[in-house]
């Protein structure tokens, strides 16, 4: 509350929010302190609820504001050792995706950006340093100050960022099977039946990481030897 009564006193009114704060405390989950998954949970999504909340009134008031949320691959596609930031990013998507539907009125748009800065001091301790010189922060910031500005016309959206390559992702699924007859309830032999046909994605593309094919890409241009 403190922040964003700071930012009234010095401005009148907040256009924009970026919920960006971070830790890590990494450990295979099965030897992961709860204390450890809770203070990450708390950080990176509970402190970006508070913010959101200390903001949300102004922006109602002014009918105006755009919203900001960090999300990361360890949530979208999942990373060893990180069960709790994992948690706490993929809770961002369902936290943008209720903003969106009820700022709409209000004209707030909410939506994730997904990062790799390998120089920051939460990626610092882990990123390797050939990969951390190609995917330093400054690659970010068109992506998130588009989002912050007046020319941003999307709400609910995410958008991987990585070195300069920009993507929008968004989750698909398959075609599926309607497994009942009338009111017949379909069994579990039923589903193993079908399970073909429910996980052919031979249509829609799952996310599979921007920073994979990043680096794909910087390697076919001859700018990146793992």
């Amino acid at each position: 509350q403190a922040i964003i009564d700071t930012a009234m006193r010095a401005y009148g009114r907040v256009d924009a929010l970026i919920n960006n704060a971070g830790i890590l405390r990494d450990k295979s989950f099965g030897k992961m302190e709860m204390a450890d998954f809770e203070a990450v949970m708390q950080v990176h999504f509970m402190g970006s609820v508070y913010c959101t909340r200390a903001a949300w009134p102004v922006m109602q008031e002014q009918k105006y504001g755009r919203i900001v949320c960090t999300t990361s691959m360890a949530g979208l596609v999942g990373n060893f050792g990180q069960a709790n930031y994992g948690a706490a990013k993929t809770a961002m998507l369902g936290f943008m995706n209720v903003l969106k539907a009820e700022g709409a009125k209000n004209n707030i748009l909410a939506n994730c950006i997904s990062p790799v800065a390998g120089e920051t001091r939460m990626a610092g301790t882990v990123a390797d340093a050939k990969v951390a010189a190609l995917v330093t922060s400054d690659y970010v910031a068109p992506a998130v100050s588009w989002l912050c500005s007046e020319q941003c016309n999307v709400s609910g959206e995410v958008i991987g960022a990585s070195g300069g390559y920009f993507t929008a992702v968004r989750f698909y699924r398959s075609e599926g099977v309607l497994l009942r007859d009338n009111n017949t309830v379909p069994s579990v032999d039923d589903f193993a039946a079908a399970a073909g046909q429910i996980f052919d994605f031979s249509n829609p593309v799952p996310f599979t990481g921007t920073a994979k094919e990043f680096l794909r890409r910087m390697q076919e241009a001859g700018l990146y030897q793992p």
